[in-house]
């Protein structure tokens, strides 16, 4: 096996080094096993192959020597599919070639270490540089400074993303293990969004740094933003929990209605999931799809979301999806009551999208109160979900909301 290219590479002879470095590499007992062992190997003749089959590793490993069989664990990292065997013998080899040099191998893993944060540092900031600034490090006696511009230069997404990138760079002289956790808390929180996408491309890159030492890293993003923000190719393959599932249960019908909502869409979109003046009977047409016919009269839907709305106000138990729901029927209800004549009521029917709705009351007149629009973002959410993302959770914490529950509460009291 040719290692050398170990010493030549700086990533991998600063892993090596982290391999041995709580070890005194001179004691003389693994030594004395380590020559043993290399001996009887010299004594074995033939091909590569020929001399591999015949060495016998049961000694050497019964020896039980921590810091050679981590040399060995590394070895089997950069060199995967060799043969253990070999991969003994180049350990021992590596050992016995530290522990004779233990001086001049610190100075080469100091060096090494040096290197590789100025190359790590130096790409980071090269990716930020183009699109701001000069900012990249300079070497300024023996030591790696960077240095920045005055703050009143800098916006608050170029400073965020910047004490970011210093983070990542503090992170990676703790994180030297094989199997690492990067804990980013409540940083996405606060960024723009082109930062934010700066920031994730930033710690994909620290992933392929450690895939390429053999290492592994877990990014754990804790954050109040919902998680879809961070569903694109950097986290494809992303895990996600939520530290707060409290909400109550979702009733299945009503569910599986806004689910098939495209399937009937003119039927559920006009006279169910938007106010409609009439009742609407749809029994044949929830039969035909498979739908329950729970609420297959508009009416009984309607009661069941105000039914909902009541009791979260109440602080009870309460359907987030209903509740939603009923923020839209409530809102559409309530400008259409204010609408004369009766020809703008049935334009008003007839418009799709509540926020047109809104819209063209406003253009007859109806100030409608800022809430109506804001609460939009419940309603828009709602009536989009998925069987193949939890959008039920995020939904029922902004509802935990101080400031969403008293929104919510004012348009109650507005429109009943």
């Amino acid at each position: 096996i040719d290692y050398s290219m170990i010493f030549k590479e700086p990533g991998l002879l600063c892993d090596l080094a982290e391999s041995v470095s709580d070890y005194n590499l001179n004691t003389k007992t693994p030594i004395k096993s380590i020559d043993k062992f290399i001996a009887g190997i010299n004594l074995i003749s033939g091909k590569v192959t020929q001399v591999d089959e015949l060495i016998d590793t049961a000694e050497i490993r019964i020896a039980n020597i921590e810091p050679l069989e981590n040399i060995f664990n590394f070895f089997k990292r950069i060199f995967p599919g060799q043969s253990d065997n070999l991969l003994w013998v180049a350990s021992c080899d590596v050992y016995k070639l530290i522990s004779e040099n233990k001086t001049d191998f610190s100075k080469a893993r100091d060096y090494s270490r040096y290197q590789e944060q100025k190359r790590f540092v130096d790409e980071l900031f090269d990716n930020f540089s183009k699109s701001w600034k000069i900012v990249k490090p300079k070497v300024q006696s023996g030591k790696l400074v960077l240095k920045l511009p005055e703050a009143t230069s800098l916006s608050n997404g170029e400073r965020d993303l910047l004490c970011f990138l210093g983070s990542l760079i503090e992170a990676r002289e703790s994180l030297i293990g094989v199997n690492n956790i990067l804990i980013v808390d409540e940083v996405f929180d606060y960024l723009d969004d082109g930062n934010l996408i700066a920031c994730q491309y930033y710690i994909t890159k620290f992933i392929e740094e450690y895939k390429k030492l053999g290492k592994i890293i877990f990014p754990i993003i804790l954050t109040h933003l919902n998680p879809f923000y961070f569903k694109n190719y950097c986290f494809k393959n992303q895990h996600i929990h939520y530290l707060v599932t409290k909400h109550g249960k979702v009733d299945i019908d009503f569910k599986e209605m806004v689910l098939k909502r495209d399937v009937i869409k003119n039927t559920l979109s006009k006279y169910f999931l938007h106010y409609y003046p009439n009742e609407h009977n749809a029994n044949d047409e929830f039969r035909s799809v498979g739908l329950s016919v729970k609420f297959c009269k508009n009416t009984d839907l309607y009661a069941y979301l105000v039914s909902q709305l009541d009791q979260y106000i109440k602080d009870q138990s309460f359907d987030p999806v209903a509740v939603c729901c009923s923020v839209r029927y409530l809102i559409e209800k309530y400008l259409y009551t204010k609408i004369e004549p009766a020809d703008y009521k049935v334009e008003f029917i007839d418009k799709r999208g509540t926020k047109n709705k809104i819209d063209f009351a406003d253009s007859l007149g109806i100030n409608s109160p800022e809430i109506f629009y804001l609460l939009g973002i419940l309603y828009n959410d709602t009536l989009h979900l998925s069987d193949k993302f939890d959008k039920v959770t995020p939904i029922a914490i902004k509802l935990e909301n101080i400031a969403i529950r008293k929104l919510i509460a004012e348009l109650h009291l507005i429109t009943t």
